[in-house]
């Protein structure tokens, strides 16, 4: 299992594509969530059981209107190999959604293939 480290690294690199492709589509986008914070925060919310460890990782508007957006990268369950959310995070989403009164999407990067998936492709 990859390091949280070499994890984080393929997540910064899937928000920075989101954002650009955002971006790109003349939407204004801002990083939010653990991203902005010290790795020391970090390293601590991590160890709680706070929703903020949840919070999306990007903010969006465009013509006034305003979107919260997580990206997920290659999150996918061991037993299905298809995308997962841990349900604390969408329990947490769902309160943030109730107190800000804005959408909250997912933007989830490609699936992996589990190796015994490739090795038969």
């Amino acid at each position: 299992m990859p390091s949280f480290q070499q994890r984080k690294a393929v997540g910064d690199a899937h928000e920075q594509r989101i954002a650009e492709e955002l971006t790109a589509r003349r939407w204004a986008v801002n990083p939010w969530g653990q991203g902005v914070l010290t790795h020391p925060v970090q390293a601590a919310l991590r160890r709680t059981d706070s929703s903020l460890r949840w919070t999306p990782d990007l903010l969006a508007a465009k013509d006034g209107h305003v979107a919260m957006i997580d990206c997920k990268s290659s999150m996918t369950s061991r037993a299905t190999h298809r995308h997962a959310i841990e349900s604390a995070a969408v329990r947490a989403h769902l309160q943030l959604v109730a107190w800000t009164v804005l959408p909250l999407d997912s933007a989830f990067g490609p699936r992996r293939r589990s190796s015994v998936l490739s090795d038969a492709a």
